[in-house]
């Protein structure tokens, strides 16, 4: 005797259900299309869509009769963002503008891989509307970066920076960490700003853009004190 269980059982998505006062579908039911709310369905999760359509009897019509029809679309939801592991920046703790540095995402993981990383960082660490400077075109698989210099952090923040990385799961989930590192001001501003341009010279187009934002500009002079000696 054939013992017919099914393999699999659907389940309602009760995330799915209105909530007072959110918007789950923001299609009408009556649209040929759906769109969802974003970060409505779970992650790694299987769905079956059912879309019904329904049309008058052509016959019996008067006898308020319809025909329906129904397609279904099985899709299954990426997984959750990267879980964040460490970010390790060599010399640890601080450096000057034009020592080199490398920067390395370590124990990184995702249920959807490989993982790509994007580094970047921003010498004005309480301006979060300021844009921080990309180490990379784009996001590659590589962990570790090796950054030939950055700009200084601003004395009145104890010139410290904040590097970030942004870690990209294989369908484009991210996770964004990020943490302080000093870059201290090179004690001979005039001889490092002659090596970032001779650097800027030998770079491709992109780096070359990265090494220049190392430029230091000369410290402004002590405004005099009335009544002192020029």
């Amino acid at each position: 005797e054939v013992y017919l269980v099914p393999e699999s059982i659907y389940i309602e998505a009760i995330e799915l259900e209105a909530s007072e006062g959110q918007e789950i579908v923001l299609t009408s039911l009556t649209s040929n299309s759906l769109v969802l709310q974003s970060n409505t369905l779970r992650p790694s999760t299987t769905y079956a869509l059912r879309l019904t359509a329904t049309t008058p009897h052509p016959l019996k019509d008067d006898q308020g009769l319809t025909l329906e029809g129904y397609g279904e679309l099985e899709i299954e939801t990426a997984g959750p963002p990267p879980v964040p592991g460490e970010l390790r920046i060599t010399p640890e703790m601080e450096s000057v503008v034009d020592e080199e540095k490398t920067i390395t995402a370590l124990s990184w993981t995702a249920m959807d891989t490989p993982l790509t990383y994007m580094f970047s960082y921003r010498s004005d660490v309480k301006d979060n509307f300021s844009e921080p400077m990309d180490l990379r075109v784009n996001p590659i698989s590589a962990s570790e970066q090796k950054v030939w210099c950055m700009r200084a952090g601003l004395e009145s923040e104890d010139h410290k920076v904040l590097v970030f990385v942004t870690v990209y799961s294989l369908y484009g989930a991210s996770t964004t960490f990020s943490t302080e590192y000093k870059v201290l001001p090179p004690p001979d501003i005039t001889a490092t700003n002659e090596k970032i341009k001779a650097k800027a010279a030998e770079v491709d187009p992109e780096t070359s853009t990265q090494v220049l934002a190392c430029y230091q500009l000369p410290a402004a002079p002590a405004p005099a004190i009335p009544g002192s000696p020029a």
